[in-house]
């Protein structure tokens, strides 16, 4: 007899499309979550590993921005003895200073008895350039001679071919209004030397002394004057093409922006606070960093939910290559320079591993000798730059590289958990599919039973 249908109470037939135990009564959902969470235990185990991959390569990164730091802030400190403060006793109206790593503690006193200015010479009123073609010559300084020939009379292509040359003069058009203009003619640099003169004609006429000169100078090519020691017999005058003179001192630029009869005293003096500053900043943020890194390999103790005490291991903890770091930068920072204790220019580590600086060590040390004190210093900073710069370098940094290692193995675990999705998610269904052929086949094996007891009732 073949097997019927489940029917209920009103005899229609029920379709077993379910899958929580319809006919058979069992929980087929939670059976089936039961083996999707055995069968997805490769799954969560790569979940972890990600989860601890990526808080791992968030740490280094942070450590790596941090070494990246140190490295300019050690360098910049390497020169923390011997930096210099300019200053004048003008405003900053008048006097700009300057000064480079190569100066040296001076002060200048000067009067300013001239700016510098650039020639300026315009044309006689015309309307079109008065001779065809429009060939005019720039005589420049040391006797340079630049010929050119614009397209046609018209003032405008005169101007743009003066202004096509190399011939250190630029030209404009001025309207005046009346139908006529004026050709203007200024000089690109300031300083006597960039005088010109412009000539109708080409530079054979100009060699031969036939050709007109054109314009008038309306502002002369000047130098710029300082005075210095003005008032004593030892007075002296220097020139500059431009308002910058960078030759008074060694690694001293003065800028002069308007003229100053009263003198004006330039001072280049040892910024000792600031070179202090410098220093304590470098020591701060290795200080910083260590404190990183050790804080980040401890382990943790918490409590949970059920009262239990579980310990959690720091991100860096046991990781070889945050030793290296750690290392490295303890090494640099605490050896000492030729045989001198770094504690002898305010660098010191105490019992616990922490990195002090002592301003008042420091600048004693200087006081006492800012040359054997500056070279000191300069050689822990540079070692330090220099430890930091192995590690965080964006080409081939060691900690760069683990990092960028990281990424791809991030990358990897990414695709293997999407692949396990997948397969997780065809399983599933297979299982979904099997459990449901199974209540299927139980309503019918029910239905059939039922048939029977009702068959069998009826014969007795």
């Amino acid at each position: 007899m073949p097997l019927r249908p489940l029917l209920d109470d009103e005899g229609s037939e029920v379709l077993a499309t379910g899958i929580d135990g319809i006919a058979s009564g069992l929980n087929t959902t939670s059976l089936i979550n039961s083996f999707m969470s055995i069968e997805g235990r490769p799954q969560a185990q790569l979940k972890t590993k990600l989860a601890t991959v990526s808080s791992r390569d968030a740490a280094l990164r942070s450590l790596n921005l941090s070494l990246s730091a140190l490295t300019t802030k050690a360098g910049d400190a390497a020169k923390a003895a011997s930096v210099l403060k300019a200053s004048s006793s003008s405003d900053a109206a008048t006097v700009g200073i300057t000064s480079s790593a190569d100066a040296r503690p001076t002060q200048l006193t000067f009067s300013v008895g001239r700016l510098a200015a650039a020639q300026v010479s315009v044309s006689d009123a015309m309307s079109v350039w008065p001779d065809t073609p429009a060939t005019l010559t720039v005589l420049g300084a040391g006797g340079r001679k630049v010929t050119v020939t614009a397209a046609s009379t018209s003032l405008d292509d005169v101007a743009k071919a003066v202004n096509s040359t190399s011939a250190g003069v630029q030209a404009s058009v001025v309207s005046l209004g009346d139908g006529t203009s004026r050709l203007q003619f200024r000089a690109s640099a300031t300083g006597s030397a960039a005088g010109f003169t412009v000539f109708r004609g080409d530079s054979d006429a100009v060699q031969a002394g036939t050709a007109q000169a054109v314009g008038t100078i309306v502002s002369a090519a000047a130098d710029a004057q300082i005075t210095l020691w003005p008032g004593s017999s030892a007075a002296q005058t220097v020139s500059s093409a431009t308002n910058t003179f960078s030759s008074l001192a060694a690694g001293v630029e003065v800028k002069v922006t308007k003229m100053q009869s009263d003198p004006v005293t330039v001072t280049v003096a040892r910024d000792d606070d600031s070179g202090a500053a410098a220093a304590a900043a470098m020591v701060s943020d290795i200080a910083s960093v260590l404190a990183t890194i050790k804080g980040r390999s401890a382990s943790t103790t918490a409590v949970d939910s059920t009262g239990k005490q579980t310990t959690s291991a720091g991100v860096f903890a046991g990781n070889g290559l945050v030793r290296r770091v750690s290392e490295a930068l303890r090494n640099a920072i605490g050896s000492s320079v030729d045989g001198v204790s770094p504690s002898k220019v305010g660098i010191s580590i105490d019992k616990t591993g922490v990195v002090q600086f002592d301003k008042t060590v420091y600048l004693a040390a200087l006081a006492a000798d800012r040359d054997g004190t500056q070279k000191i210093f300069s050689t822990i900073a540079n070692r330090v730059s220099a430890a930091a710069d192995a590690a965080s370098d964006k080409a081939d940094g060691y900690v760069t590289a683990t990092i960028t290692g990281s990424q791809i193995e991030q990358r990897s675990l990414g695709d293997q958990i999407s692949a396990w999705d997948v397969r997780l998610a065809t399983r599933r269904s297979a299982l979904e599919k099997q459990y449901k052929s199974l209540e299927t086949l139980i309503g019918s094996l029910q239905t059939q039973s039922n048939y029977l007891t009702s068959q069998l009732s009826k014969l007795s």
